[in-house]
């Protein structure tokens, strides 16, 4: 497998994977979507909340904030020595405490350790406060799979197959099918190729003449990968933990195999 990175920022990556197939491609998805370890809110406990919310939708706000976190700080509370009970291998606690009149963002939840979990984007507002309405709560976060609940969905993963071109004897009205692409992305002179760009739309084709002289195809063997972070994880770590876990489960299920023999 070949991997080339065309851009990378924190929150997103754009990559192509070369040497897979198909099922492989949608099941390194699957598992950087819903089966990567995250940290969210899951309860909250209200002390006074006057604010126009009530507690179970401010709740829900709060548990879909995006946590950034120590990967080697937390467990899942079933993985943790305290059998589920609640300590601080498996869960952090976030106070807030604000009064109006004013906007509540998450940034005013202070974390018990900002050095081990804190808010990914503290601008966030969740709440307006009017004046003398005040808002004071203790928020607990744990680790979880985007498959137990949406709040740990760890990213939005997308692919396609990498675009490829076959030209079948003269093209006659060449210019027109170049100028038929919106993404420029269609070249005719010397080799045909096409850039990255193309998504496959198939206008070309269709003004291409005589009709079947051009054909748009994906390779599917090749993919575009577009990564977009909407946990604590970065894209890198997103792809390279979701990397680690296939390779993990095939061998795993190599072995399950061997024992039918």
């Amino acid at each position: 497998m070949h991997v080339q990175v065309l851009a990378k920022t924190d929150q997103e990556m754009r990559l192509v994977v070369d040497g897979l197939n198909p099922q492989i491609a949608n099941s390194l998805r699957q598992i950087m979507m819903s089966r990567l370890p995250t940290l969210a809110i899951e309860t909250v406990d209200f002390s006074k909340n006057d604010g126009v919310l009530y507690d179970e939708m401010l709740a829900h706000r709060l548990g879909l904030l995006a946590l950034k976190f120590d990967t080697k700080a937390f467990v899942a509370k079933d993985d943790c020595d305290c059998e589920g009970k609640g300590c601080s291998g498996c869960e952090i606690v976030f106070v807030l405490d604000k009064q109006g009149p004013g906007m509540v963002y998450a940034k005013d939840l202070k974390s018990a350790d900002k050095e081990l979990a804190s808010v990914v984007h503290p601008d966030t507002p969740l709440v307006e406060l009017r004046a003398g309405q005040d808002l004071k709560l203790q928020a607990t976060a744990t680790i979880g799979l985007g498959t137990g609940h949406a709040r740990h969905q760890a990213a939005h993963a997308f692919y396609r197959l990498y675009p490829g071109v076959k030209v079948s004897g003269n093209i006659s009205n060449v210019d027109d099918v170049i100028s038929s692409c919106s993404k420029k992305a269609l070249n005719l002179t010397g080799k045909p190729s096409v850039t990255i760009d193309c998504d496959m739309c198939g206008e070309c084709v269709e003004i291409a003449k005589p009709a079947g002289s051009l054909k748009i195809e994906g390779n599917t063997s090749k993919f575009v990968f577009i990564i977009e972070s909407i946990s604590g994880l970065t894209a890198e770590q997103i792809f390279l933990q979701s990397l680690d876990i296939l390779k993990k489960e095939a061998k795993d299920f190599g072995k399950q195999v061997g024992k039918l023999k």
